[in-house]
Formats: structure tokens, sequence, C-alpha cells
């Protein structure tokens, strides 16, 4: 064989060869596009159910969300309806509570002014004890023996009600209630509003004739003031005004009225005009 026809030999094996290989390398091509083909179908199967997840997540979560929203306007609608109601129920028990009040003060003062009244007539009995009733003055001014002592004067022309009150005849002119006498420290100043308002204390000695009477004294026609101090060293002095009024128990017994003043004292009431009363255990300064 000459070496032409090895060259030719040669050739075509090259060429068998190269067929041979491009034959395997589409062989392989096809099937490795088959396999990418394939795995493409699976990955976008995978990404559908992925996104369909997803979708179901995001309603459910939108639901979900939604259902919250529902509630929480649900529960604040009902705590604004409980409050209403609450606030309606704490305006009713306050009204309720001042009426009640009003009402208890009201029908305690009936009664205190009822047992005063009895207290007070059995007391005019005490010191008038005679069968036939005393005449009865409106004043001391209109006692008309002049002596000092013990009276019983009516508070108002249009009232029953009768008190029991010490006339003092000699000083000033006569003519004088007295509603406070303190000489001697025996009896105890140091008293609550009750005392005050209704008095305590004995015409016999020291006492207080009560807020409740000055009030109506005072008030029912003008009445003018007598202050007499002394002190341990014997000195005197007197304030003397011309008129002077108190309010009644719902004022506090307020320093309504005070007059013109002269005397030998130093005038200190003056500036207490409008003052409310004070006891220890109602201070109303």
């Amino acid at each position: 064989m000459s070496m032409q026809d090895n060259a030719i030999a040669t050739k075509v094996k090259d060429e068998a060869l190269q067929n041979t290989l491009t034959s395997l390398i589409f062989v392989l091509d096809n099937k490795l596009i088959a396999k990418i083909s394939n795995l493409q179908r699976k990955l976008d199967v995978l990404e559908r159910t992925i996104q369909d997840e997803n979708d179901a997540v995001r309603r459910r979560d939108e639901s979900l969300q939604s259902k919250i929203n529902a509630m929480e306007i649900s529960l604040k609608t009902r705590s604004d309806t409980l409050m209403e109601v609450l606030l309606g129920m704490k305006t009713a028990m306050t009204t309720a509570a001042s009426m009640l009040k009003m009402n208890s003060t009201s029908i305690h003062l009936k009664l205190k002014e009822s047992v005063n009244q009895q207290k007070q007539q059995d007391e005019g009995a005490k010191i008038f004890p005679q069968t036939t009733l005393p005449v009865i003055y409106q004043s001391c001014m209109e006692e008309p023996t002049k002596v000092s002592g013990k009276y019983a004067i009516q508070l108002q022309k249009e009232s029953q009600k009768l008190i029991s009150v010490y006339c003092e005849q000699s000083a000033h002119g006569g003519g004088w209630i007295v509603f406070q006498h303190r000489f001697n420290g025996k009896e105890d100043f140091y008293r609550n509003w009750a005392d005050y308002r209704d008095g305590f204390g004995s015409l016999d000695g020291e006492f207080w004739l009560g807020l409740e009477s000055l009030h109506q004294l005072t008030s029912s026609r003008k009445h003018e003031l007598m202050v007499e101090v002394n002190d341990t060293r014997g000195n005197y002095g007197y304030a003397r005004y011309d008129h002077f009024e108190i309010g009644d128990e719902s004022e506090k017994f307020k320093l309504k009225i005070v007059g013109r003043s002269k005397g030998t004292a130093r005038d200190t009431l003056k500036q207490r005009l409008g003052d409310k009363f004070t006891t220890k255990d109602e201070d109303n300064d």
C-alpha cells in the first residue's frame, strides 16, 4: 500500500471518528436538553406551588387581620358603651346621694328643732314651776320690774317658741339679754358645733345662750350688743354696738351686721364682719 493510500485511509478514519463524536455529542446534547427541560418543568411546578401557598397564606393573614380589626372595633364600641353606662350610673348615684343627704339634713334639722323646742319648754317649766304660766315678754326691755334675773322670752311674735334667759336690768340702763357669761372658769367653753348652736351651761352660773336662739332674736327685730370685759387685775372695759345680727345655721351663723360702737374697749368686731362661726369640730375660718 502506498503512502497515498495510507493518507486516504487515515482521513476516512478521522472523518468516521468525527462523525461518531458528532453523533455522540448530539445524542448527549439531546438527553441533557431533555433533562434540563424536565427540571425546568419541575421548577415551574414548584414555583407555582409556592406561589399558591403564599397566596393562601396572604389570604389567611388578610382574613385574620380583618377579623382582628372587627374584634377591636367591637371591643371599643362595647367599652365606650360600658363607660357611658358607668358614667350614667355614677351621675345617678351622685345625684341620689346628694338628694339623700339634703333630705337627711332637712329631717335632722326638723327633729333637732323639735327636740330643742321641747327642751326649752321643759327648761321654762323648771324655771317657772307654778301652775299658771308666767307673763311672757318679747325682750328684757318689756319686763316692768327692772329686776335682774331669769325670765321667759318669746323669740318671735309669730312663734310659740320660748327660751329662758337672764335679763341684766341694772347695767347700762338695763334691758339686756345676756347670751354669754364667763367669770370663774367652771364651765368648759371648748365645745363642739351642736353645743354652741343649742346652748350650754346654767343661767345661775356660766353659760352660752345658743347661736340658734341668738339668730332668731337678732333677725326678728333690731338689737344692740353690749360687750363687757374684766381682766384678772380688775380692769374693766365695754363696747356698745348700736346694731348686731348673725345669720342662721345654713350660713354658719356668720356675723351679718355690726353697727357703730362706743365705749372704753377696743372695737374688735368690725374686722370680723362676714366671718362664720367656728368650733373645735367645724372650722369655718
